[in-house]
C-alpha cells in the first residue's frame, strides 16, 4: 500500500490546511494572548508576567509544528511546501521578536529574582532560563521548516527555480528531521556538517541563518553571565 497520503484517510490532514504556517503562529499568538489574560488576572504582572505568557505562545506553536513533522511524508511536504511555510523575512522578524523576549527575560525575570525568596527565586530563574531556551527553539524550528520547503518545494519548478539545493549522505530523500539536524548544526556552530550546499538560494538562507545564529548564541552568553550573576 502506498504511502502517500490520501484525503479520505486524514493521516496527514488532521490539522490540515487550516494549520498551515501562518495559522500555527497565530495559535501561538491566540495562546500567548488568552495565558497574558488568565495570568494577570491572577496578579501575576511585569516581566514575568509577558515572559510565561510568551512561553505558552511558543510551546503551542512548536506542539503543533512538531506534530506537522511526525505525520508529513516527503511528498506530503512537496505538495503543500508553500502552504506549510513562511517566508525568510517573516523568520526574521520573528526571529528578532524571540530575541527581544529573551533580553527581557533576562533584564525583567532574572534581574527580579535577585529579591525574592528561595523558593520565588527558583521560580523567576525557571522561567527566565526557559524563556531562553523556548525561543531558541522557536527560531529554529521556523529555519528548519523553512529548509524543507524550500528544498521540497514542486511549485518552485513551475517558475524556473530549481529544487533541492543540498546534498544530504544517503539515497532516501529528506523528510523534515533532516532539516532539523541541519538547521540545529548551523544553530550551534554556524557551519554546516556533512551535508553540502549546492544552490545560491540555499547559500543564500544558510548565510543568513548562520549570521542569526551566532548573534542569537551571543545573546544567550550575555543571558547566562546574567544568569550566574542572580544566584551571587
Amino acid at each position: 500500500m502506498s504511502d502517500q497520503p490520501s484525503k479520505s484517510s486524514g493521516r496527514y490532514d488532521v490539522l490540515g490546511p487550516h494549520f498551515a504556517a501562518r495559522e500555527r503562529l497565530l495559535a501561538g499568538a491566540v495562546a500567548a494572548g488568552a495565558a497574558y489574560a488568565v495570568l494577570w488576572f491572577q496578579g501575576i504582572a511585569g516581566p514575568l508576567l509577558v515572559a510565561l505568557a510568551w512561553d505558552f505562545g511558543a510551546v503551542i506553536y512548536l506542539l503543533l509544528t512538531w506534530v506537522m513533522m511526525l505525520r508529513s511524508t516527503t511528498e506530503h511536504i512537496a505538495r503543500r511546501a508553500r502552504l506549510l511555510d513562511i517566508s525568510l523575512g517573516e523568520i526574521v522578524a520573528l526571529t528578532v521578536l524571540a530575541a527581544a523576549f529573551s533580553l527581557y527575560a533576562a533584564a525583567g525575570v532574572l534581574g527580579a529574582a535577585k529579591a525574592q525568596a528561595d523558593f520565588s527565586k527558583a521560580l523567576f530563574l525557571a522561567v527566565g532560563v526557559g524563556t531562553i531556551i523556548l525561543s531558541w527553539f522557536f527560531v529554529h524550528t521556523l529555519f528548519a521548516v523553512h529548509y524543507a520547503h524550500e528544498f521540497h518545494d514542486e511549485d518552485r519548478e513551475e517558475v524556473g527555480k530549481p529544487r533541492g539545493g543540498l546534498d544530504f549522505p544517503g539515497e532516501k530523500q529528506p523528510d523534515y528531521w533532516d532539516f532539523v539536524y541541519f538547521a540545529a548544526v548551523i544553530a550551534m556552530t554556524c557551519q554546516v556538517s556533512d551535508v553540502s550546499v549546492d544552490s545560491r538560494a540555499m547559500r543564500h538562507l544558510v548565510t543568513a541563518h548562520g549570521i542569526i545564529s551566532f548573534f542569537l548564541n551571543t545573546v544567550i552568553v550575555a543571558l547566562a553571565v546574567g544568569i550566574a550573576a542572580s544566584l551571587i
